[in-house]
């Protein structure tokens, strides 16, 4: 795991290193630098030692130095791909990186469709004169640029690219209203206006003083699963198999590895083929908190006694959360208004203290329909039918209700699900999670402010319309919190807390083939009635209990609220 940047462009060498060093905390164990005054190309990298820790150092070039990458993430697949490739080319390291630089060498830029990963590739063609850009299918490694007039940069986080003089800060207005309602902003955009994200998918071409932007991927063209393979005994074996090979797959390091451990069935999942694969106990992780309705840890704790882990935990004092708050928001470059950056970072810091990589359980929800507002909408199709004046009397008894700081009460549930009175269901669902109605934009802005407001505040989830149109109410659904919320909002989280503490995570939920399957399973198979995770539970029931399988679902958060209420303030 690890950080880059480059330019094509003005600047040199001191340019680039500084650039760099603002990641130092994503790559402390080495750096790696690649500047070609001719062509006025310049790469930097940081590395957080993996995989060959000796001899994996970046850049990696060819055989004839024509081409030379610099990449942050992890290749699975690489030693099959390596061993196909054996014959035609020279290998001087034994990294996923050096793969990537042969396979390009053979199939172009058509080579990203055989990598599986989490990645942000940077890869310059001096043949060609030509920069790639490319990102990984979910979004697991974050990749930023611009370009103005003569100068193209990239980098992982975009205080690297404030390091090179060339490179303003303006803020972008309209990016500014979407993070108001979504809690982050949606690619490509960024919270400065000349910066921009690659998409997930995505790959990008510099060349000629031109950029292309392309997708290479898609889950929606995923077939759905014919019926006969669609048995419930079939799918769960199938399941099976999909989840073991995707941790055995993540397990593969030449550094310590443990398990993010919460307690709840995604995590207690991973932990358990974790330690299927594993002929030691491996080590899982979590931390927990005074409030009890937001304490996992004796959860996380029965499920390591029962798989048979090393189980390690630290209670935190509410001081410890608190006072963390200002070091932990300052690394963040763009707004994310995810209180559970917090709890993340303090597992992370916490974790990183006894391994370097560990594994999570990100990506089930959004697969498996995990999360409350699946069942929402169904019970809104329910409720549509009702008078509007019941609409009425049941907003202002909501309003009038107490507040109350355990985790997602009832008054909190009853005022999101009737404040997002809508037709649209992705509408509808954006507006349960996000923090502020566009109604309420004229009391938080000026109106000189709100002459920059989107015409369509919806326009990001518009977009993906056109490739959903022929999916299921439900799949769509699926598939928005796949391309935002996941993307955008806990990926993000993830790779900063983590990468804030130099640990590397990996999320075995969002293997393309396992994701894929999951993606298309009928929809009665992940939420079955009012049951979420139909399909999941009935894997994982045998392996962990009913108990812990069945246990009402709760996010990773802590009681913000609580502790910063004048009252209860540590």
């Amino acid at each position: 795991m690890c950080g880059i940047a480059g330019f094509v462009g003005s600047g040199d060498r001191r340019v680039i290193e500084k650039m760099t060093e603002t990641l130092r905390y994503r790559g402390p164990d080495d750096d790696g630098f690649f500047v070609d005054p001719r062509d006025r190309i310049a790469l930097g990298f940081r590395r957080l030692s993996v995989i060959d820790l000796k001899g994996g150092g970046q850049p990696i070039f060819n055989e004839d130095k024509k081409v030379v990458v610099i990449f942050n993430g992890e290749i699975y697949n690489f030693k099959d791909l390596r061993r196909k490739l054996l014959d035609k080319h020279r290998f001087y390291t034994n990294t996923d990186t050096d793969v990537i630089v042969h396979l390009y060498e053979e199939r172009g830029e058509k080579f990203l469709s055989e990598i599986e990963g989490m990645f942000a590739i940077a890869l310059w063609d001096s043949k060609l004169k030509k920069l790639l850009l490319a990102r990984d299918r979910v979004g697991e490694k974050p990749l930023y640029w611009m370009f103005e007039r003569d100068l193209f940069a990239f980098a992982s986080e975009p205080k690297a690219l404030f390091m090179h003089p060339g490179i303003p800060k303006e803020l972008d207005r309209k990016s500014l209203f979407k993070y108001m309602m979504y809690e982050y902003i949606p690619s490509p955009n960024t919270i400065f206006k000349n910066i921009k994200k690659i998409e997930p998918a995505h790959y990008l071409v510099f060349q000629n003083n031109n950029v292309i932007i392309n997708r290479y991927y898609d889950i929606t063209s995923t077939p759905r699963l014919e019926k006969s393979l669609s048995d419930t005994k079939t799918v769960v074996c199938v399941l099976e198999q999909k989840l073991d090979t995707a941790v055995r797959e993540r397990l593969v390091a030449d550094v310590p590895v443990g398990v993010f451990l919460s307690g709840g069935l995604d995590s207690s999942t991973i932990a358990y083929f974790a330690q299927k694969n594993s002929q030691k106990p491996i080590k899982t992780f979590s931390i927990g908190f005074e409030e009890p309705s937001f304490n996992e840890s004796s959860w996380a704790e029965k499920v390591a006694r029962r798989i048979g882990a090393d189980h390690h935990t630290y209670r935190f004092t509410a001081k410890e959360c608190v006072d963390i708050i200002p070091g932990v928001f300052s690394l963040l470059d763009e707004p994310l208004a995810d209180a559970s950056l917090l709890p993340t970072y303090l597992l992370a810091r916490f974790t990183r203290k006894h391994v370097t990589v560990a594994l999570g359980g990100d990506g089930a929800d959004e697969l498996f329909f995990g999360y409350n507002t699946f069942v929402a909408h169904k019970l809104w199709k329910l409720y549509a039918y009702r008078p509007q004046v019941v609409h009425k009397i049941l907003t202002m008894f909501a309003k009038k209700l107490p507040v109350y700081h355990s985790y997602f009460s009832f008054d909190f549930k009853l005022k999101r699900f009737l404040e997002a009175d809508v037709v649209d269901d992705l509408i509808r669902n954006q507006l349960w999670l996000g923090a502020f109605h566009p109604n309420e934009y004229k009391d938080l802005f000026s109106k000189a402010m709100l002459v920059d407001m989107p015409r369509n505040i919806f326009e990001d989830i518009d977009i993906q319309r056109d490739r959903i149109r022929g999916l299921e109410k439900f799949l769509q659904l699926g598939y928005s919190y796949l391309k935002h919320y996941m993307a955008e909002d806990i990926l993000v989280k993830i790779d900063r807390a983590t990468m804030f503490n130099s640990l590397e995570v990996r999320s075995p939920f969002l293997d393309t083939n396992l994701a894929e399957y999951v993606f298309s399973l009928p929809v009665n198979l992940k939420l079955h009635g009012f049951k979420t995770k139909y399909i999941l539970k009935r894997l994982m029931t045998g392996h962990l209990g009913a108990d812990v399988v069945n246990r009402s679902k709760q996010g990773f958060s802590i009681p913000l609220a609580r502790w910063l209420a004048p009252s209860v303030a540590p």
